[in-house]
């Protein structure tokens, strides 16, 4: 259902993490667990300290809500700390 919106979120970190790391947390949208590829995601961002934008964070922020995801739980509640 979100499944496009975690591609392009994820396709804003090419470069900034690593293929494998990036491609193996996506490829579980095409599993239909977009809920666990877009924490995989999140996940790997704060393990490697990857700097976010305002607009890459209010994304992330969006879709979490959509998800039902909380940004006071983990992975989520230490991205904020990324944002440049």
């Amino acid at each position: 259902m979100y499944s496009q919106r975690i591609i392009d979120l994820g396709k804003r970190f090419q470069g900034r993490l690593d293929p494998n790391i990036l491609n193996g947390a996506l490829d579980y949208v095409s599993f239909n667990e977009e809920g666990l590829a877009f924490e995989l995601l999140c996940d790997h961002i704060h393990e490697y300290d990857v700097t976010l934008d305002a607009v890459e964070y209010s994304e992330i922020a969006e879709i979490s809500a959509l998800l039902g995801f909380s940004l006071q739980d983990s992975p989520y509640k230490h991205l904020q700390e990324l944002v440049s």
